[in-house]
């Protein structure tokens, strides 16, 4: 769909809620990497305008599957509500805070506490705001007319790639 979209000169727009990608060793053998592989060379490759909007969930490598400043978007907005990080604030809690949890007289209690106070510092859209992983946190209400300034802004998008016939992508 990405490469459609670029051959015919379609502006490309992502609204994105993922919470990542499955893992274990039956996505393994259904070929999750290839097909994922496939997907970020599609967003890199593309030469039209490319705006992604984070409406809810964006972990992991699903974050950058869903197009990304690293992957080559040329403007990425979220919603206040967004969430994002590498991983989701369960997980990480009881990763970095295992010892914490472990030796607590409630771990459960302590779980939640460490959780909640993961999720409020890293998995909301501000610091990844404040390094400029996105371009500009926005209202709901307001996604329409940031959407139209961006594609406005990249109505006479030109990509200055090197002479070649045609990409190489790894089937």
């Amino acid at each position: 769909f990405i490469r459609f979209c670029d051959l015919f000169n379609i502006p490309l727009i992502s609204l994105t809620d993922c919470p990542g990608y499955m893992i274990g060793s039956q996505q393994d053998w259904a070929g999750i990497l290839r097909h994922g592989a496939k997907l970020l060379y599609s967003w890199a490759d593309a030469t039209v305008p490319l705006v992604s909007v984070v409406i809810r969930k964006s972990y992991a490598g699903a974050h950058y599957g869903m197009l990304d400043k690293s992957i080559g978007a040329d403007f990425v907005f979220a919603w206040p509500t967004a969430r994002v990080s590498i991983v989701g604030a369960d997980t990480a809690a009881s990763v970095i805070f295992a010892r914490e949890i472990r030796e607590a007289e409630n771990p459960e209690e302590e779980r939640a506490k460490k959780t909640k106070e993961y999720s409020e510092l890293y998995e909301n859209p501000y610091p990844a705001a404040e390094r400029g992983y996105i371009d500009d946190i926005i209202m709901p209400h307001d996604t329409r007319k940031c959407l139209n300034n961006a594609l406005g802004i990249l109505e006479k998008k030109k990509a200055t790639r090197p002479r070649r016939k045609y990409s190489n992508i790894n089937l």
